[in-house]
């Protein structure tokens, strides 16, 4: 009985392991694209009318969605 316990204990184990190892990059990752994030839409909010005076809008608009972008395939792949 001991010996089927340990067939499913140690590989059980061992994919833990390497998911964990894994797991921790990919958050990390995303905790650091959704601070850039957040930085960008700040400035953003706070550059709102100079953005406006040089039209920017949509360079603006773009660079958010591609941050954006970012962010949800880093969650996805976490």
């Amino acid at each position: 009985m001991g010996t089927v316990t340990l067939t499913v204990a140690v590989p059980l184990a061992i994919a833990t392991l390497m998911y964990r190892r894994r797991a921790v990059v990919l958050y990390d990752q995303a905790r650091e694209r959704i601070a850039i994030v957040n930085a960008d839409f700040q400035e953003s909010l706070s550059g709102v009318r100079e953005a406006q005076a040089f039209v920017h809008e949509e360079t603006t608009k773009a660079q958010y969605r591609r941050l954006g972008h970012d962010y949800l395939v880093s969650r996805l792949q976490a």
